[in-house]
C-alpha cells in the first residue's frame, strides 16, 4: 500500500512544476515553429540557440522531475525530504528565465540546471531500495538517470563556459541530453507499473537489462568526453539490445490471472486504454531507435542526409514517445499524486493518434528533404500542427479528469500498484491482496 507516513513534496509543488513545465514547453514550441517558417531572422536565431534547451530542460526534464518528486517516494515506500524535492524544482524552473534573460550567456542557467540536478540525485537516492524482485528493479533505472543527469548539467555548463550552446553540435551529448535522465525515469516507472499492463517481466532478465542500460549510459558518458566515434557505435549496439529486450521483458510474460480479473473488473477499459497508449509509445520509441542507429552509422559528409535524420530521430523520440507517455500516465497518476483519489474518466486515444500523425508527418517530410530537395522542406511549418491539436485534446481530458467523479471500484493504492511489497497482484475480483511468486 502506499506509505501512510510517507513524506514527498506537496501536490501544490508538483502541479507548479508540471504547470510551469507546460508553459515552457509551449514557448519552445512556438519557438520550433518560428523556426520553421523563417518569419524573422532576430527571431530565428533566439529560436535556434534557445528552443533545444527549452523543450529538453524547460519542459521535458521538468515536468519529469516535478513527477518523480512525488511518484519515486511512493513506489518504494520511503520517507525523503521535501525540501530537497521542492528545491530541485525550483532551480530546474528558474533557468528558463535565466536563458531568456541572458540568452547571450546561458551560464547562469546553466549553474542552476546543475545545482538542481545536484539535488535531485540526492533526493532519488535517499528514496529508492535495493531491488528484491522484478518490480523493483525500477529503481536502477532512477538512480541512473539521476546521476547521468548531473553528467549532462556538467558538460553543458563546462561547454557554454567556452562556447555558448556549442555542446548541441556533438551526438553523445545531444543523446544523454535527450534520453539518458527521461528515457531512464519512464524505464523505471514502466517496469514498476507492469502489473498495471498485465504482465510479470522477469527477475533475471530484468537485472540483466538494468546492467545493459547503466552500461549504455556509462559509454555514452564516457564518448562525450572523449569524442571516439568508436565508442558511440558500441553505445548504440548495447542500447539497441537493451531497449528491445527490456520491450519484449515488458510483453512476453502475461500472468493467466489477470485476464480473468479484466474481465469482471469495471474497470477493465482503463487496463485497455493504458495498454493500447503504451504500445503506441513503444512503437515510436522503436522508430526512434531506428533511426537513431541510422544517424550514428551514417557518414558525416553527406550533410543533408546526416542533418534530416537527426531531425527525425529528435522529433520521434521527444514528440512520438515522450508526449504519448505522458498522454498515457498523467490522466491516471496525476490525479493520486495531486488529490489522492483516482477517477473514473472514460479516456480516449485521440491525443495519441494525433501526435502519432504529427511524427509521421514530419519523417515524411525530413525522408523527402533528403532524397527531393530542400523543396519539400516547407512541409516541415505545418507538421507541428497536429501536435498542438493534441495537446489542445488532452487539456481536455486533462480537465474532464480533474472534474470527474471518483471511482468507488479502486483505490490509489490498487491503481498504481504502490506496494510495499511489489509482488502484491490481485487475481480475482474478491482477493486484492493476494501474492505472486517473486517474478
Amino acid at each position: 500500500m502506499l506509505a501512510r507516513g510517507a513524506r514527498s513534496p506537496s501536490g501544490l509543488g508538483t502541479l507548479v512544476g508540471v504547470g510551469l513545465s507546460g508553459v515552457t514547453g509551449l514557448a519552445g514550441g512556438v519557438l520550433g515553429v518560428l523556426l520553421l517558417s523563417g518569419w524573422n531572422r532576430r527571431v530565428d536565431w533566439v529560436a535556434w540557440i534557445l528552443h533545444p534547451d527549452l523543450m529538453v530542460f524547460g519542459f521535458l526534464t521538468l515536468f519529469t522531475v516535478a513527477v518523480a518528486t512525488s511518484l519515486v517516494p511512493k513506489l518504494n515506500s520511503t520517507r525523503a525530504n521535501p525540501k530537497l524535492g521542492l528545491t530541485s524544482i525550483g532551480l530546474l524552473a528558474s533557468t528558463t528565465p535565466l536563458w531568456l534573460l541572458f540568452h547571450t550567456r546561458p551560464l547562469m542557467g546553466d549553474i542552476a540546471l546543475l545545482a538542481s540536478a545536484i539535488v535531485f540525485a540526492a533526493y532519488t537516492l535517499s528514496s529508492v531500495k535495493r531491488p528484491r524482485n522484478a518490480i523493483s528493479y525500477g529503481n536502477i533505472y532512477f538512480g541512473a538517470g539521476a546521476l547521468t543527469l548531473i553528467a549532462v548539467a556538467t558538460i553543458k555548463t563546462l561547454v557554454d563556459a567556452q562556447s555558448p550552446y556549442g555542446e548541441w553540435d556533438e551526438y553523445t551529448y545531444t543523446w544523454l541530453a535527450l534520453m539518458g535522465f527521461p528515457t531512464s525515469t519512464i524505464l523505471g516507472v514502466w517496469q514498476h507499473t507492469a502489473h498495471f499492463r498485465g504482465v510479470s517481466p522477469r527477475k533475471t532478465l530484468s537485472a540483466a537489462i538494468a546492467i545493459l542500460w547503466c552500461t549504455t549510459l556509462a559509454i555514452y558518458t564516457s564518448s562525450a568526453i572523449t569524442t571516439l566515434h568508436v565508442m558511440r557505435l558500441v553505445g548504440v549496439v548495447i542500447e539497441v539490445i537493451a531497449l528491445s529486450t527490456f520491450l519484449f521483458n515488458l510483453s512476453a510474460f502475461t500472468p493467466a490471472q489477470l485476464p480473468s480479473r479484466w474481465a469482471f473488473d469495471p474497470n477493465k477499459w482503463r487496463y485497455r486504454w493504458f495498454d493500447r497508449s503504451i504500445r503506441i509509445a513503444s512503437l515510436w520509441l522503436t522508430v526512434g531507435i531506428a533511426l537513431q542507429a541510422l544517424y550514428a552509422v551514417c557518414p558525416e559528409g553527406f550533410t543533408a542526409g546526416y542533418t534530416q535524420l537527426l531531425d527525425a530521430w529528435i522529433h520521434t523520440i521527444s514528440l512520438g514517445f515522450y508526449l504519448v507517455v505522458i498522454a498515457s500516465y498523467a490522466p491516471i497518476i496525476l490525479p493520486v499524486l495531486l488529490r489522492g483519489r483516482t477517477l473514473n474518466i472514460r479516456l480516449t486515444l485521440i491525443p495519441q493518434l494525433l501526435v502519432s500523425l504529427s511524427v509521421a508527418w514530419r519523417i515524411l517530410a525530413d525522408l523527402l528533404t533528403v532524397f527531393l530537395g530542400s523543396h519539400t522542406a516547407a512541409l516541415l511549418e505545418y507538421s507541428p500542427l497536429p501536435a498542438f491539436l493534441a495537446i489542445l485534446v488532452f487539456l481536455v481530458d486533462v480537465h474532464r479528469v480533474r472534474g470527474g467523479r471518483r471511482s468507488d471500484t479502486e483505490s490509489p493504492e490498487h491503481l498504481l500498484y504502490l506496494a510495499s511489497n511489489h509482488g502484491e497482484r490481485v487475481s480475482s475480483p474478491n482477493n486484492h491482496t493476494s501474492r505472486d511468486k517473486d517474478c
